[in-house]
């Protein structure tokens, strides 16, 4: 998929076509748990997935500034990025003997100013490695039928707005858990996560506990 608008340049590349992508109802206020990387329908063999952004631009003949509003959080996204990022992942899927299912995948990122392919600056870009991961779906029967164990660095309960590129809630990191457990007619997930920022000497650990899928009438779920 290749989309060019105002200057920006996106591209998303997939090599397993039979990557679940995670179905949701805006209208029906749908909070389902959070779900395993692959819902239920794990890629089988090896696998590849990524996305890169490009975004090219000028403000009165000199850098391309993106525009906020000053104390504000988030910003615009279309047309309004002066930056190259990207993600490339790579892993491997295989069912196994007794129907559960393997997964592991290794991700990393790059990014940097894209101003430096205009004005012939200096790049400063970075990268990091943001997922690196091994779990097994469908574990036995009743409780665990769709659990996902997983141990490893992963994006977590990522929910944003995404056309200003807000996260409001994003419990990505180092750690490990349990997702979608079925305890009776609700969803069970739990994970232990341990943070480390060297940049700005933080440091900390956190347990995420959900009680999800709980119905509310209707089309309604809930979540605690």
């Amino acid at each position: 998929m290749h989309r060019l608008f105002a200057g920006v340049v996106a591209m998303t590349v997939s090599t397993a076509a039979a990557i679940a992508q995670e179905e949701t109802d805006p209208e029906s206020g749908d909070t389902a748990g959070p779900d395993a990387p692959f819902g239920l329908r794990v890629p089988e063999g090896v696998f590849s997935r990524g996305y890169l952004r490009l975004g090219l631009g000028s403000t009165n003949g000199e850098d391309m500034i993106t525009f906020q509003l000053d104390g504000a959080e988030s910003k615009y996204r279309l047309g309004n990025e002066s930056d190259v990022y990207g993600e490339f992942g790579l892993g491997y899927g295989q069912t196994l003997e007794n129907g559960s299912e393997f997964i592991s995948e290794f991700m990393f990122n790059v990014y940097g100013d894209s101003n430096a392919y205009t004005n012939g600056a200096e790049f400063a870009g970075d990268s990091g490695v943001v997922q690196a991961y091994a779990g097994i779906e469908n574990v036995g029967d009743a409780a665990f039928r769709e659990a996902f164990f997983w141990a490893g660095r992963r994006f977590y309960r990522r929910r944003d707005v995404h056309m200003t590129d807000f996260y409001y809630e994003n419990m990505s990191g180092d750690g490990a858990g349990i997702e979608n457990a079925r305890i009776g007619p609700v969803g069970l997930s739990t994970a232990v996560f341990y943070y480390d920022d060297d940049t700005i000497d933080y440091q900390s650990a956190a347990i995420d506990a959900r009680v999800h899928d709980i119905a509310l009438g209707g089309p309604w779920l809930g979540e605690v």
